[in-house]
């Protein structure tokens, strides 16, 4: 049985001389050592205006992982739910919840109407071509 060719290695081959592990390091990163490296570790990669134009709803062209954390660690921070921040950053739900529970961040939940002081949550007011029949229809329910 042949072994990988890096040494202290010591798995089985799989191609180019090199183990599943260690072949798919040199495909992605050109160089078979690479390690994986947490988002804390990440931070001299962050660039504040990209994160900046993340957190106003204009994503760059192109942004990196990084950014992307950061931009999820202060909405969060600012108490936006993860389908808000999904939303304001454009990516899907479950790529918020990811890097979220990466970070250690729990759950924002959504403040209910008696928590938010009352009115109604926007979710709840109907489409603008609908609001003149529904207040003159509250406005006949409390005559």
């Amino acid at each position: 049985m042949n072994t990988c060719t890096r040494p202290a290695c010591g798995r089985r081959h799989y191609a180019l001389g090199l183990c599943q592990r260690d072949y798919l390091r040199q495909r992605k990163h050109d160089d078979p050592a690479a390690t994986y490296r947490p988002y804390e570790l990440q931070k001299s990669d962050v660039d504040e205006a990209a994160v900046r134009r993340l957190m106003a709803g204009d994503p760059p062209a192109a942004y990196t992982r990084p950014e992307r954390a950061e931009a999820v660690r202060q909405l969060h921070g600012a108490g936006l739910t993860d389908n808000q921040i999904a939303a304001r950053i454009r990516v899907e739900r479950v790529t918020v919840w990811r890097v979220r529970t990466r970070m250690g961040l729990p759950t924002n939940r959504e403040r209910t109407r008696r928590e938010a002081g009352g009115g109604t949550p926007s979710y709840l007011l109907p489409h603008p071509w609908l609001a003149a029949s529904v207040s003159d229809a509250r406005r006949r329910a409390a005559s």
